[in-house]
């Protein structure tokens, strides 16, 4: 029985054409909104399409006033003190040896590398090394700034709005930017933003007016529409893709519907979420750049995020009231 020319499997050329982002969304009119979410996802599902590997998605967490190795050392393996540490010991461990400051993550234990007894030297040392952290160079206490971050160095590669995002939190919470841990070279730094709302509004501003920003609704409620003329356009195994990707952007919000459904009454009193990214309280900051950095990896606004954690003397001095 002779078959249908549309069953049949497209050539090659046909096949790259087809499924090219430039020639998909040339067919489509997306709302300011659409573009910034939608384009990075169809963007994805086109590599994905032509069998093409997909960029690593990379985040960087900075702790600047230094992290304690024990607290994220296995369990079951002894920890070599610093100055008896004569040759590089590999180890393998299970997610039921993982500390307690691991334990969250545990369900990706076979995924894990714990890389511990990397000298700080080449940086000055000291409480907090500013760019040194990610540029391998000494900055005098962030006063010289000799060439670019390894965050910026991979992210400025990549073909995404935001070549790399620099979120963080400082003692200094009236303000609302700070130059810390990220350059893009030589005396040429890179703001960290610690306002979760500057923040948001420098990444999602097309999407949503001032009055709902970050919070009153959920980002995917404003590109409904455009959503509906992109899945018209893709086949079954397509939307699935560009299912998965939404579903892991909505989870944010959903999460916190949740937590606010817990108390109704608070709920009629005040918008928590609202209420979060206003908030100067670092811990309540933190939270938000981690939803704000997962939001930006997940959707492909960028595949490169770095938070700093009061890095810098300047900005290291912060008291964790509620973790």
């Amino acid at each position: 029985m002779k078959k249908n020319a549309s069953s049949r499997k497209p050539t090659e050329g046909n096949y790259d054409k087809l499924y090219s982002r430039h020639e998909f969304l040339r067919g489509l009119s997306l709302s300011a909104a659409g573009s910034v979410l939608l384009n990075p996802l169809v963007g994805k599902l086109s590599a994905e399409v032509k069998g093409h590997s997909q960029p690593m998605r990379l985040l960087f967490v900075i702790e600047g006033n230094g992290c304690p190795p024990n607290q994220v050392h296995p369990t079951n393996l002894n920890l070599t003190p610093i100055g008896k540490r004569l040759q590089t010991v590999e180890e393998s461990f299970q997610a039921k040896d993982l500390p307690k400051a691991l334990k969250p993550v545990s369900d990706y234990a076979n995924q894990m590398l714990i890389l511990q007894g990397i000298s700080g030297r080449i940086c000055g040392g000291g409480h907090s090394t500013y760019f040194g952290a990610l540029g391998c160079f000494n900055t005098r206490e962030g006063k010289h700034v000799l060439g670019p971050t390894l965050d910026y160095e991979l992210g400025r590669h990549n073909e995404t709005l935001f070549k790399n995002i620099s979120l963080g939190i400082s003692q200094r919470s009236h303000l609302d930017i700070v130059f810390n841990s990220s350059a893009a070279g030589a005396n040429n730094p890179i703001g960290t933003i610690c306002n979760p709302q500057t923040a948001y509004q420098r990444m999602f501003s097309p999407i949503g007016d001032r009055k709902n920003l970050a919070v009153k609704t959920h980002l995917l409620d404003y590109v409904k529409e455009d959503i509906k003329s992109v899945k018209r356009r893709l086949g079954s195994v397509e939307k699935d893709k560009l299912d998965r990707y939404l579903s892991a952007y909505e989870e944010i919000g959903q999460r916190h519907s949740a937590i606010a459904d817990l108390d109704p009454e608070f709920k009629n009193r005040i918008d928590p979420i609202t209420e979060k990214y206003r908030s100067s309280n670092p811990v309540d900051r933190l939270e938000c750049h981690f939803e704000l950095a997962t939001s930006a990896l997940v959707t492909g606004l960028t595949n490169v995020a770095t938070i700093a954690s009061g890095v810098g003397h300047q900005d290291f001095s912060i008291v964790f009231d509620k973790l």
